[in-house]
């Protein structure tokens, strides 16, 4: 029998379904375990309980200084930025909660967004101590609205959420703090610092994800040891700089393009903020202002490039873009003749031994992460304050700003001087170029960068022991802190490689284990409002408007052995498909089932290959090479009962009861909400029932099956009060071709659905209660539906790409 499907159908074993049931209140976004700053070293940066909080401005350098006084613990500050209300609240869980960081810095549009994440924190601030949540202006002092929502871009550009991070990091840093300035979609494994404060890490004052070769990714940098008036400052000055000059006057670059002459405002959108930060970065790198940003705003105008004495929009790239070797003794990327300047390079470092123990760099290879990495590789490069030398020759771009600042750019350049401290040279002032060239140098490494093997199809993750991406070790297992692994990095984040649906981040971080419930439920109100199916589309339940939310009324499941083992693909969205007809037909909302994680058509090409060629069967431990996470994502308690999510049942068209054309369509639960669902039943249960301790995975307990009975049954009172659940009857349209009751799908009409449940489908839950229906046996179709609910399914199967794959 194929173990994904034993394991996974061993869940819908239990009493009815209770929301109301809290998690325990030492279950939340940390699984109970011992926050993460405390996994390896001293727990020095535990700061959880520790700081004083701050709700308010930071517009002034009063107003931040006192919000940094207020969060910062030992000189450090976490800083990211956010609009979603849920999003950042789940956040500031993981990084104070599950991470023990209580020097966190949300920066939110509005104050109203701060006091609404303050109360829904309320709970755990005896723990996590006060929020620390600031804002900016977003209208001027006659209360006109900014165009951007921000003072300093006149118009809109890029994401200005990000851009009032970097606002904050860059007069941070100034400040002498250090900051790790996050997105929202970062997740703490063990503690930053410790990996951070010691050799080879603690020789870089600028730390950062890389998106790709030299770029970096906006979601992850770590400032420390900057000077205000260093290379590193000026970078994160320049930044944005360039976005607010671009914002308020692309005047100089519509002197070479036609295309922005005509529309300014078409190209300001590109002020995306890791391009820019890249770009900055790339300036100190090769110590002369850098201009690559103009191939975004230039794209498409062949014309422009002449102005630039440019063949065209790639050679003017190719010949700004540093050089990277592979090794200081030079085994070149690029030709011969950049090979002089070594602007990135690979550094070999030997590792502390307490440190070697916990740090891998081979995630893909079993069992290779259990041995002590003696020697790590960074990608690094040397960052110099540039300055122009008072050249701006145009195959550098030129001088592309107008050479009069307006008001916005002076407002920028003046909050930076309100700070008080020493600010950098200024590339563009002749006479600051000695000042310039005497500037200390400070030393940059970048984090989650690809290494190919020679003659092999394996690859190395340079200082991925410190933070890494989805793509090369969350996909794998490795953020499942629950399920045993020992924590290989810092940091997690949730990005590149993820699989191909929707609610991708947060399916990934409820699934890995890193999703605060009880939060939820402080959001929405109601426990049973936790779920996609209760809201009409992802933008009210990212608002987490309990106003628009709604109950789901009742769930119909598949019971224990009603799918049987060794599913094919096709059996098993025929399955998904049945049952989504039976929820149609009574009104219900269908709990998808998990795909088995052993089946042959959620493994990669190579698994599958090796399968055929009679293989032993992988491990259940990580890494999950085996496993194809563009199409499944792994979930459970334990690795003996982990399951898979099927991607193409996640899209919202799968799982929210939107519109199209005025029609309603069908609800679902993921499966992993379902299991959640049932968790919390049953926990609910054994505290009523007095059973003692908790269960710690989901399938722990086999409480007693569903009622066997035509009629519904009331659970017992005790501890369960008005939960609901039953045994549908059905009737085949046709008997199954061996006649057995559950070895072929089922066939089976609207009507007698309808007529034989009629009891069932009559009774109400009282309060927040869930009734359960339950199928015993597959269903395939159903036939006979009335009208309405035809147009329903029909809507359905337009709307889920899971249910039209067939």
């Amino acid at each position: 029998m194929g173990l994904g499907w034993v394991l996974g159908l061993v869940l819908l074993v239990g009493t009815a379904l209770d929301p109301l049931s809290a998690d325990p209140a030492n279950r939340h976004a940390g699984h109970g375990r011992v926050p993460a700053c405390r996994r390896h070293g001293d727990g020095a940066y535990c700061s959880a309980g520790l700081t004083r909080g701050y709700l308010g401005p930071l517009d002034t350098a009063a107003q931040l200084r006192a919000a940094l006084s207020a969060t910062a613990y030992r000189n450090e500050l976490i800083v990211f930025s956010d609009t979603r209300i849920a999003d950042a609240a789940q956040a500031l869980s993981r990084l104070r909660g599950g991470g023990g960081y209580g020097h966190v810095l949300c920066v939110m549009p509005e104050p109203g967004d701060c006091s609404r994440l303050d109360r829904a924190l309320t709970p755990w601030a005896p723990q996590q101590g006060p929020l620390s949540c600031g804002t900016y202006a977003t209208r001027d002092e006659s209360g006109e609205p900014y165009p951007s929502g921000f003072r300093y871009l006149a118009r809109p550009s890029g994401m200005v959420a990000w851009w009032r991070k970097w606002f904050t990091v860059a007069r941070s840093v100034a400040l002498g703090y250090g900051v790790l300035a996050v997105d929202s979609d970062v997740l703490v494994l063990s503690d930053w610092y410790w990996r951070a404060k010691q050799q080879p890490l603690r020789g870089f004052s600028m730390i950062s994800q890389v998106e790709h070769g030299m770029n970096l990714n906006g979601g992850f940098s770590y400032f420390q040891n900057a000077s205000s008036a260093g290379p590193v400052s000026w970078v994160l000055f320049e930044a944005m700089r360039r976005a607010v000059r671009w914002a308020e006057d692309m005047s100089a670059l519509a002197n070479i393009s036609a295309v922005i002459a005509k529309d300014p405002a078409l190209r300001v959108g590109a002020n995306d903020d890791q391009m820019l930060l890249t770009y900055a970065v790339w300036s100190a790198v090769q110590g002369r202002p850098n201009f690559v940003d103009l191939a975004a705003f230039l794209r498409g105008d062949d014309q422009a490039w002449v102005h630039l004495n440019s063949a065209d929009e790639e050679s003017f790239v190719f010949s700004n873009t540093p050089s990277f070797t592979e090794d200081p003794q030079g085994r070149a990327l690029q030709p011969d003749w950049v090979l002089a300047r070594e602007d990135f390079i690979h550094q070999e470092f030997a590792l502390p031994a307490p440190l070697a123990a916990h740090a891998c760099e081979f995630l893909e290879a079993p069992g290779n992460c259990s041995q002590p990495l003696a020697r790590a590789t960074l990608r690094t490069a040397q960052l110099r304050m540039p300055h122009s030398g008072g050249r701006w020759p145009p195959e550098w771009g030129g001088y592309p700003f107008n050479r009069t600042p307006g008001p916005a750019t002076l407002a920028y350049r003046q909050a930076f001087r309100d700070l008080g401290v020493p600010l950098p040279p200024d590339p563009e002032d002749p006479a600051q170029e000695a000042a310039a060239r005497a500037t200390r140098p400070e030393a940059l490494a970048l984090l989650a960068a690809e290494q190919a093997l020679p003659g092999s199809t394996g690859r190395r993750f340079l200082g991925a022991w410190a933070e890494a991406k989805w793509e090369m070790a969350g996909r794998h297992g490795y953020w499942h802190t629950h399920l045993g692994p020992p924590p290989v990095q810092a940091m997690g984040h949730v990005h590149d490689g993820l699989f191909q649906g929707g609610f991708i981040k947060q399916t990934i971080l409820q699934a890995s284990g890193h999703w605060d419930w009880r939060l939820a439920t402080r959001l929405r109100l109601k426990p049973s409002r936790v779920y996609h199916a209760t809201y009409p589309n992802w933008a009210a339940e990212l608002a987490a408007d309990p106003s628009a939310g709604s109950d789901l009324g009742r769930v119909v499941a598949y019971a224990p052995g009603a799918i049987g083992p060794g599913l094919s693909q096709a059996q098993y969205l025929s399955a998904a498909r049945g049952l989504a007809q039976v929820a149609v037909a009574l009104g219900a909302v269908a709990a998808w089932p998990p795909a088995p994680c052993d089946a042959e058509w959620v493994l990669t090409a190579a698994a599958l290959e090796a399968r055929r060629a009679g293989q032993p069967a992988p491990r259940l431990a990580p890494p999950w090479v085996h496993l194809d996470t563009t199409r499944v994502v792994p979930f459970g308690e334990s690795l003996e009962t982990l399951q898979c999510e099927w991607a193409d049942l996640t899209w919202e068209g799968c799982l929210m009861n939107g519109t199209r054309g005025g029609q309603a369509s069908g609800r679902a639960l993921l499966a992993l909400e379902w299991a959640h669902m049932r968790r919390r039943s049953r926990r609910r249960h054994d505290a009523s029932s007095g059973s003692g301790g908790e269960h710690s995975h989901n399938a722990s307990a086999l409480l007693h099956n569903p009622s066997s009975s035509s009629n519904p049954h009331l659970a017992s009172a005790h501890g369960l009060e008005h939960s609901l659940e039953t045994t549908l009857k059905l009737r085949q349209v046709r008997p199954s071709a061996s006649g057995g009751a559950s070895s072929s799908p089922a066939v089976v009409s609207a009507s007698s659905l309808l007529a034989l449940n009629a009891a069932a489908l009559a009774l109400r839950a009282g309060g927040d209660a869930v009734p359960v229906l339950w199928l015993d046996r597959a269903v395939s179709r159903v036939e006979g539906m009335g009208e309405a609910e035809a147009r329903v399914w029909s809507t359905w199967q337009d709307r889920c790409k899971g249910l039209r794959d067939m």
